[in-house]
């Protein structure tokens, strides 16, 4: 089995994309189905990257959450590495290609103990993730747009406070 770690499922055009994990977390894979119930891609994408993080107790756990969004061409899949306390996302293009550099790229840059929530919305062909770090306490967000970029006001990841206004970290 695969122990706490989530699966995730995200309707597309022609079908849906499930993400989950292989090898006891230490791999992200998904696949696409039609309607029909028929896989649509000829093996299952592994979409974390060959390289498995490692966690400080020695385990290999790639992540422990995963969270995935459509946009028009692809799917965008982003996950919480349990070695390094990041967030990582991946882009698998409709044809089942990676998009994105392997491994994914990384979202969060600040340092935190782990993560009390983490969920991603589709906006203009990207994906805005939003977490709250148990570390400092903090709802933070980042976009990041369909080509892998952080557009220039979100180059730096944001603080949601709690009167929902937005402020630059310089993180």
């Amino acid at each position: 089995t695969d122990g706490f770690f989530n699966y995730e499922a995200v309707q597309v055009s022609d079908g849906a994309v499930a993400v989950f994990p292989l090898n006891n977390g230490a791999d992200i894979y998904a696949q696409k189905i039609d309607f029909d119930g028929n896989n649509i891609w000829p093996s299952n994408i592994l979409v974390s990257g060959t390289n498995p993080r490692y966690s400080p107790d020695g385990n290999f756990y790639n992540f422990r959450n995963v969270y995935s969004v459509a946009v028009s061409d692809g799917v965008i899949v982003g996950w919480e590495s349990n070695s390094d306390n990041k967030l990582y996302a991946q882009k698998i293009n409709t044809d089942g290609s990676l998009a994105w550099i392997s491994g994914g790229i990384k979202i969060n840059s600040q340092n935190t103990d782990g993560f009390g929530g983490i969920f991603a919305v589709s906006i203009d062909n990207g994906a805005l993730f939003f977490w709250k770090s148990t570390f400092d306490n903090y709802l933070y967000a980042r976009y990041i747009d369909g080509s892998g970029n952080f557009p220039i006001a979100w180059v730096s990841q944001q603080i949601v406070n709690s009167t929902n206004q937005v402020h630059v970290n310089s993180n």
